[in-house]
């Protein structure tokens, strides 16, 4: 659903700078455990539009939870180490991007006691409870040495750019690629220039962006994060898929794409 889609690309950089500011193993199982609710609370949505607005809900949760991950990873490992545990990061993405479909149309295919497409939202939430438990025992705390001021700015820009992008890339085949979709996408992109060039000039003015220019260098940030904005699970989701399809493989024909980028985050790098 589009509504998963965009909330969760737009979470994406703001979450990164929450991380910083409170902490990014606190900032990572609250989201995680909001993804939870969200995601019984979609299992339980009386109504179509009660189910698209807790799935942006969803969306948001899992946006603020990827870039702590990210800072994760390259707090706990020393620079040498650091692109290989992107690319073990990205190529678990990218199996999970495969196998997600497969499990989410097999569990809408059974009908397990009659409850048909709630099932992929409540398988949701045994794993997260054991992720949840797992990351407050093993999970190192993580923040940004100095709280400073938020970039709002900086995140209003990147959250709009986001949906300029997504929207017409989520959208476009069902409303038939309207010139107006291709012109939302151009804005989108230019909108993403300008973000950049804003936040390059926020540090060079010795302030802290929303996101840090020198990260964009970093290949493994780079790809990861492409790869989790533009080729979210919500893309291959059941959910969108017609009742009893004849294969989720046929539905994703893109599902191999995270292992690429996997790759060239620094598995053989």
């Amino acid at each position: 659903m589009a509504a998963y889609t965009l909330a969760l690309g737009s979470g994406l950089i703001p979450g990164g700078r929450i991380g910083d500011a409170y902490g990014r193993r606190r900032v990572f199982l609250i989201s995680l455990a909001g993804f939870a609710v969200a995601s019984a609370a979609c299992a339980l949505s009386p109504t179509a539009d009660a189910l698209i607005a807790l799935r942006a809900v969803q969306g948001l949760a899992g946006g603020f939870m990827v870039p702590q991950v990210f800072g994760i990873i390259r707090s706990s490992f020393p620079p040498a180490a650091t692109a290989k545990a992107f690319g073990a990061y990205g190529a678990v993405q990218g199996l999970a991007a495969v196998a997600g479909p497969l499990l989410g149309g097999a569990l809408v295919e059974a009908d397990l006691w009659g409850l048909g497409r709630r099932t992929v939202f409540w398988i949701n939430i045994p794993v997260a409870v054991v992720a949840l438990v797992l990351g407050i025992r093993v999970l190192p705390g993580s923040s940004a040495a100095v709280r400073t001021r938020p970039d709002v700015t900086g995140a209003v820009l990147s959250a709009v750019a986001v949906v300029l992008v997504l929207l017409p890339l989520v959208q476009g085949r069902d409303w038939g690629r309207p010139w107006w979709g291709w012109v939302l996408l151009a804005s989108g992109l230019g909108l993403l220039a300008g973000f950049v060039a804003y936040e390059r000039h926020v540090a060079a003015r010795g302030g802290q962006p929303i996101l840090d220019p020198a990260l964009l260098a970093v290949r493994p940030f780079t790809a990861g994060l492409a790869a989790s904005v533009l080729w979210p699970p919500s893309r291959c989701s059941p959910c969108r898929a017609p009742p009893r399809p004849p294969s989720p493989v046929r539905r994703c024909p893109d599902i191999r794409r995270p292992l690429g980028y996997a790759h060239r985050a620094g598995l053989h790098g």
